[in-house]
């Protein structure tokens, strides 16, 4: 063998070896550093120029990095890997729930009524179907005299019903959340005493004649509603009827506290 193609090929195993031998950091920018790596992790790694290896330390992020190609010829990609957000249930995220079961407790205070309530939210809660009974433990008479209450004129349809039922739905303004506010629309049905003198033809003397009564109507509310927390919410609004037989022109105030489940 002569000595060119010897010193040719001795020539080429030196220079494979050197690259070999050495890192490089493809960066994505393009430019390429050769380099010995010292340290790795994550988000950052160290190394020294492979040139001047008495250089000092370098520290590179690696989310500047393309690519590294190692000395025993492994490659290895820093393309950033994007995890899915998984969005949670709106159940999980607002304590939603879709049974209201609640007590009022203005109902007794100012009105001596035993209320309870049941409301079913169906699919994104937006929509709710209400049902409420209350029952008087204190019902007021309602005197009239014809066709004129002597009571302001005015019948109490919170306070003087024995009894009343009211089925309805209710509007959220706002999806599930702590706060929203809402309006409801209910047919309202019910049984009340009314009472009447009779008068002798001198009015000397009166007989007071009482008798039973069906009240009904349509009532409309307005209410805001708020989580206390996952298992427990209040209710506080107000309730004024926008037809009802006999007439009324009040209003009642509701505050309810409600269990979720």
């Amino acid at each position: 063998m002569k000595p060119k193609p010897i010193l040719l090929i001795l020539c080429t195993l030196l220079v494979s070896f050197q690259i070999a031998a050495q890192e490089l950091i493809f960066k994505k920018n393009g430019e390429v550093i050769k380099a010995k790596i010292l340290t790795s992790n994550d988000k950052s790694l160290s190394y020294k120029l492979y040139e001047h290896k008495d250089s000092i330390t370098y520290y590179i992020n690696t989310s500047v990095i393309d690519s590294i190609i190692y000395r025993d010829g492994k490659k290895e990609s820093y393309i950033k890997k994007i995890t899915p957000v998984i969005e949670q249930p709106k159940e999980l995220i607002t304590n939603y729930c879709h049974h209201l079961i609640g007590a009022d407790l203005t109902g007794f205070l100012f009105n001596k009524n035993l209320i309870v309530s049941y409301e079913y939210l169906p699919g994104n809660a937006r929509i709710g179907f209400k049902a409420a009974f209350a029952l008087n433990t204190d019902p007021l008479t309602y005197y009239n005299s014809g066709d004129v209450g002597y009571s302001g004129d005015s019948f109490g349809f919170g306070r003087i019903p024995k009894w009343s039922t009211r089925i309805g739905m209710n509007y959220y303004f706002y999806p599930p959340r702590t706060f929203r506010f809402g309006t409801g629309l209910y047919y309202i049905f019910g049984s009340y005493k009314s009472g009447k003198y009779i008068y002798s033809s001198d009015y000397s003397t009166s007989t007071l004649v009482t008798k039973n009564n069906s009240l009904n109507g349509i009532i409309l509310s307005f209410f805001g509603f708020y989580n206390l927390n996952p298992n427990m919410a209040i209710n506080l609004g107000f309730d004024t009827p926008l037809i009802l037989n006999p007439s009324s022109t009040n209003y009642v105030i509701r505050c309810e506290l409600l269990l979720n489940f």
